[in-house]
């Protein structure tokens, strides 16, 4: 991730740099990681951006974090699928026991084998 970070800070003058890792197709659309993430930002933060010369990396630090998967079992395309159903219906809808009938009315599951998909995509994501 680092070799990646310098590579573009060469080519680029930028304030701060973050970049995720990601396993999954919705992952990267969502602007979010699964596996990884690396920062290089002025003295370690963030906040340092706005007060720093775009392209000036001489305070630059890089802070990575790095996701275990030990011990999680990957999700299927179909249960990320489902888990992103109930959140987006979530956010119509804040009924949670209509969204999870909803959901699995669709899906032809039980509510109980919903609610296991859902915390199992949780679980994976976090």
């Amino acid at each position: 991730m680092q070799n990646i970070i310098l590579n573009y800070a060469d080519e680029h003058d930028v304030t701060a740099i973050t970049l995720y890792v990601a396993d999954t197709n919705e992952d990267v659309e969502k602007s979010s990681y699964t596996l990884g993430m690396c920062t290089y930002y002025p003295g370690g933060e963030i906040s340092n951006a706005i007060s720093t010369k775009p392209g000036d990396y001489s305070t630059f630090k890089f802070d990575f974090t790095i996701s275990s998967r030990d011990n999680k079992e990957k999700p299927t395309d179909l249960e990320i699928e489902i888990y992103d159903y109930v959140n987006d219906e979530l956010k119509l809808n804040s009924d949670e026991d209509a969204v999870n009938k909803k959901a699995a009315a669709k899906y032809g599951i039980t509510v109980d084998e919903l609610n296991l998909i859902w915390a199992k995509v949780y679980t994976y994501k976090h």
